[in-house]
């Protein structure tokens, strides 16, 4: 597994006892049409497979590795359907629920363990190795918080970034996932925090909507 600061990025094993699987038994459901495949490796799969042998998963069904699921959606000749939503678990407890392309997360939401964040999770797009990219969105389920922005390694880092909080709107650099550098805040009913920052804490300059202003120190986070 792969770690991306307070996110977890989304390098997964693949699969290749599924598009070339080593059948230990193989049973089929009459009634239901359903295979049941258990694979060397301790790989199990509940769910539609293919007519011909060595059967392979190919439609709905779910598969486990040991005792634990990793991945519930549609499959296609063995592998995950590249244009179809599915849920896929890990075992440090973090869920992803989107597309995925090679066995690698492509688009969707990431959901991280509780180990790393209780409440923040992403939702974008993944590279070709299944990191996270620049372009989505870090949401904080609780406080409602969201940042839209450069990301370094999962975490929000760089110039132009967006978090908003509450009808406030702050943008400006960002340092480790806080505001740090030059950045302003736009209050919900017009005033402005224009100030420099250091671990979310800010310095500069507050006016109110009459224009009337003056030196502040406030922190965001």
């Amino acid at each position: 597994m792969c770690w991306s600061g307070f996110v977890k990025q989304s390098c997964q094993e693949t699969c290749g006892v599924c598009t070339s699987p080593t059948v230990i038994q193989d049973y089929a459901d009459d009634m239901t049409g359903r295979e049941v495949i258990s694979m060397a490796g301790g790989k199990n799969f509940v769910g539609f497979a293919t007519a011909t042998e060595p059967h392979k998963p190919n439609g709905w069904g779910v598969l486990t590795w040991g005792n634990t699921v990793k991945h519930v959606g549609k499959f296609n000749m063995g592998l995950p359907d590249e244009a179809t939503p599915m849920y896929r678990f890990a075992n440090d407890g973090s869920v992803f629920r989107g597309t995925t392309k090679n066995w690698l997360n492509n688009q969707g939401d990431f959901f991280p363990p509780l180990s790393v964040n209780a409440e923040a999770f992403y939702s974008g797009k993944f590279g070709a190795d299944g990191d996270i990219q620049d372009g989505g969105s870090i949401t904080w389920a609780s406080s409602g918080m969201k940042y839209t922005g450069p990301l370094v390694n999962g975490v929000p880092q760089g110039a132009n970034g967006k978090l908003e909080y509450k009808g406030a709107t702050y943008l400006g650099e960002m340092r480790q996932g806080m505001p740090g550098g030059a950045g302003k805040v736009t209050f919900a009913g017009g005033e402005t925090f224009d100030a420099v920052w250091t671990q979310g804490q800010g310095t500069g300059k507050f006016c109110d909507t009459a224009d009337a202003c003056g030196d502040w120190t406030w922190r965001l986070f």
